[in-house]
């Protein structure tokens, strides 16, 4: 399993470099938000999934956007920030503030899926519902779901989420939404299908 989680954070880091449309535009600031952390939180907010081999979720968002960092931060038309370094706690409030005040243009959500059944597979990315956020979460969503495709990736589907007062589901989504921040999270796999 380790020596896939390589293989894949490579494929990602590929992935995005290799997507002109993220590139078409001057000036950007992107904020790479990688997922869970910290030990402060309660067990799964820290965590995300934790799998039977002793692989926890929050490691691998990390190297993940350790990688992305590393690379997208060589081209000179995009500014590149991340939320956290290390092992880090971040409340989904703090992130977004720490967007905004990066002037960040987007926020990419590090995220790995598990299923109960470990069974599932395939890739989904989560926007706002709502305004500029829905049209850039949108846009960035469908360039990178594309290279996924030509990957041979499942496409879940790019989604919105609604919770029960009819806004934003995920808080790092709707906070973002609140700040004009857009964010998406990028669930790239289920990394407890041992296929």
């Amino acid at each position: 399993m380790k020596k896939f989680i390589a293989g894949f954070v490579l494929f990602i880091t590929i992935l995005f470099i290799n997507t002109p449309e993220a590139f078409a535009y001057e000036n950007i600031t992107v904020v790479i938000d990688a997922g869970h952390g910290g030990s402060d939180l309660s067990q799964e907010a820290q965590t995300g999934a934790v799998y039977e081999d002793g692989l926890i979720e929050k490691d691998v968002d990390l190297i993940t956007a350790r990688a992305m960092y590393d690379e997208l931060s060589q081209y000179p038309n995009l500014t590149v920030y991340m939320t956290r370094n290390e092992d880090t706690a971040l409340s989904l409030e703090e992130r977004i503030d720490y967007a905004a005040s990066v002037g960040a243009d987007l926020v990419v959500s590090v995220h790995y899926n598990a299923s109960s059944d470990h069974l599932f597979y395939g890739s989904e990315i989560f926007t706002s519902a709502f305004g500029s956020c829905y049209t850039t979460g949108f846009g960035v969503a469908s360039c990178i779901m594309n290279r996924f495709k030509e990957y041979g990736l499942c496409d879940k589907g790019i989604r919105t989420r609604l919770n029960s007062e009819n806004l934003d589901y995920y808080g790092v989504i709707r906070h973002g939404k609140d700040l004009n921040v857009p964010v998406i999270i990028v669930e790239h796999g289920y990394l407890d299908n041992p296929l």
